[in-house]
């Protein structure tokens, strides 16, 4: 892909996962037994809201079902110790829901990258999105694969 289509977009720092999610238990009505299911919390639905809001005013054709790499550069306004893999759900169901992309599943490459302290008011998130072809997703080079490679040449 020559100029591949890349997009940056600046959102709020997302909630850990540990405050967004929580679980719901209840009785099926199927089979009578406790079950339980992972809901959106109040600030959860809130995040999400916020991201649908800066997206729609962003007013962009986006990647639709594209193949993605995408980098999140993290800037927080503290030095308290963070997992960066606590960022992850909130954020890219946040983009999903707001059309950014259709499924997460799309995404073949993530990274997360930690910023220096953010020393302004709101700490944000630093999202650059790229599309790629399937040819630019690594081979795998596992004995397994190669056989099969040799295998299918002639």
């Amino acid at each position: 892909m020559n100029n591949p289509k890349t997009e940056t977009i600046i959102l709020p720092f997302p909630p850990s996962v540990n405050a967004v999610y929580r679980t719901k238990a209840f009785i099926s009505k199927k089979t009578g037994k406790p079950q339980s299911m992972p809901i959106l919390s109040e600030q959860g639905r809130k995040y999400v809201k916020e991201v649908e809001k800066i997206i729609a005013y962003m007013d962009k054709e986006w990647f639709g079902k594209a193949r993605l790499k995408v980098e999140i550069f993290a800037f927080a306004s503290d030095e308290r110790r963070r997992d960066l893999g606590n960022l992850d759900k909130i954020l890219m169901d946040s983009l999903q829901k707001s059309g950014v992309y259709e499924n997460d599943c799309q995404i073949d490459d993530q990274r997360f990258i930690r910023g220096k302290k953010c020393y302004g008011v709101h700490p944000t998130v630093l999202v650059v999105l790229t599309e790629i072809t399937k040819d630019e997703r690594p081979e795998c080079e596992c004995i397994g694969c190669k056989e099969h490679y040799y295998e299918n040449i002639n």
